[in-house]
């Protein structure tokens, strides 16, 4: 249990996408641990789809309350990808939930 926690520890700071203040990472009161992940967003600005995907994501975020969200793959779909990154984790510090990311392939 100790190497997972600290292997998600190590990939929140590694990639962590935003300048989350006062979001801890930690367990729950129960002692578990819940990730949420949501992979291949392909964000583009200005797409119907983003609604539907921040839409989603927020429902994710408040019906399972993860301890730590991961964003996979690709998740901007559009250069530059500057402001889809600023909306994405406007999501989760609203939320008040660590995020981090391992994008795909450019």
């Amino acid at each position: 249990m100790k190497e997972i926690y600290a292997l998600v520890i190590a990939i929140f700071i590694c990639f962590n996408i935003s300048a989350q203040k006062n979001i801890k990472l930690e367990f729950n009161k129960k002692g578990t641990f819940k990730i949420a992940q949501f992979t291949d967003i392909h964000w583009i600005d200005g797409s119907p789809n983003c609604e539907k995907t921040i839409a989603t994501i927020k429902y994710v975020l408040e019906t399972e309350r993860p301890n730590l969200a991961v964003l996979t793959g690709d998740v901007a779909w559009q250069v530059p990808s500057r402001q889809p990154r600023h909306d994405m984790s406007k999501i989760f510090e609203d939320a008040k939930i660590p995020v981090c990311c391992c994008f795909g392939k450019p």
